[in-house]
């Protein structure tokens, strides 16, 4: 299982505080989504299987334009996501630091 890392004060960050409930909502479920992946990508697929259904361009480009996402081919990467998440390498790295500890 893997974990989101969010601050508690992010509802109240400059980028957020415009943004609807709605793009809140996809954001933070792409978000889960992304961190059990141990990716910052996620394409329109994924986000339409994060959110359970169809998620509006207009709630995309709400956190494109805020700065949250960053438009990549074929999908969109969280900004300065590596910064707050473990990389793939990383949560396999503790893993196996847990499992051993647990032996």
């Amino acid at each position: 299982m893997a974990w989101l890392k969010t601050d508690d004060d992010w509802c109240f960050h400059p980028k957020v505080i415009p943004l609807s409930l709605s793009a809140r909502g996809v954001w933070f479920s792409c978000a889960t989504y992304c961190a059990k992946k141990a990716s910052d990508y996620i394409t329109l697929p994924e986000i339409r299987i994060a959110c359970g259904g169809t998620v509006s361009k207009r709630l995309i480009q709400e956190l494109v334009d805020a700065g949250l996402w960053e438009a990549r081919t074929a999908g969109f990467s969280f900004h300065d996501w590596y910064d707050y998440q473990p990389s793939k390498d990383q949560q396999e790295q503790r893993r196996e630091r847990d499992r051993r500890r647990k032996q």
